[in-house]
């Protein structure tokens, strides 16, 4: 067993992901019932309690581990900051009031996923290849969520496109400052907690595919 997994317990492990699963498939149910407004203005909520089960279990403790959390908080504030003010990188588009406080047009919280989208993407990419490979096959996860997430979007107010719909630019932006962070990532060699990863990842992924059907219907 490595210095890191012994860090956790199988049982807090599996506390985890139940809890993991239990916010999204709650906030589904609520969605599809009619409490859409209630669900999902306790977004900024269930996006924290994520990122603080990545910080426990992954863990997020040494030294390399926290500089690279904090350097894609940044850079992923500082990408959507271009892009808000200066219609930079993703296209025209501002955020709305479900992911909380901002700075200068972007949440704070805009920062908080990028920087645990990275971290599980890279995991599950470790996982498939440790080679240079895991760059892209973490890079394309990121883009391939964004890909579902979008529609919700605008209905759940997180973000609104000037033009109603994300132009072509916005994906490629997506894979380049992706591909940026993850390499990052593996070039200082961070691991962690695999299963954790995924289900953070599969939760996520399942939850705006769901929602983007049910608003296809």
């Amino acid at each position: 067993m490595s210095e890191q997994q012994a860090l956790f317990s199988k049982e807090q492990e599996t506390v985890a992901v139940v809890v993991i699963w239990l916010f999204q498939v709650s906030a589904l149910v609520g969605i599809v019932s009619g409490f859409q407004e209630w669900f999902i203005s306790k977004t900024p909520l269930n996006l924290l309690i994520f990122f603080f089960l990545l910080i426990l279990l992954f863990p997020v403790r040494d030294t390399k581990s926290i500089f690279a959390l904090s350097l894609f908080f940044v850079l992923g504030i500082f990408v959507e900051w271009c892009g808000v003010n200066y219609g930079l990188f993703f296209g025209d588009y501002h955020y709305g009031a479900n992911l909380g406080w901002k700075f200068q047009g972007v949440p704070y919280l805009i920062g908080v996923n990028w920087a645990l989208l990275v971290f599980i993407t890279g995991r599950i990419g470790q996982w498939i290849t440790r080679s240079w490979w895991s760059i892209l096959i973490g890079a394309a996860l990121m883009v391939f969520l964004d890909l579902f997430m979008e529609l919700p979007a605008h209905k759940f107010d997180f973000w609104h496109w000037e033009n109603g719909n994300p132009p072509l630019q916005n994906f490629i932006a997506w894979f380049v400052v992706a591909l940026i962070m993850h390499a990052v990532f593996y070039i200082l060699k961070i691991s962690g907690n695999l299963r954790l990863s995924a289900h953070l990842y599969l939760a996520q992924l399942f939850f705006f595919i769901v929602c983007y059907a049910y608003f296809n219907v």
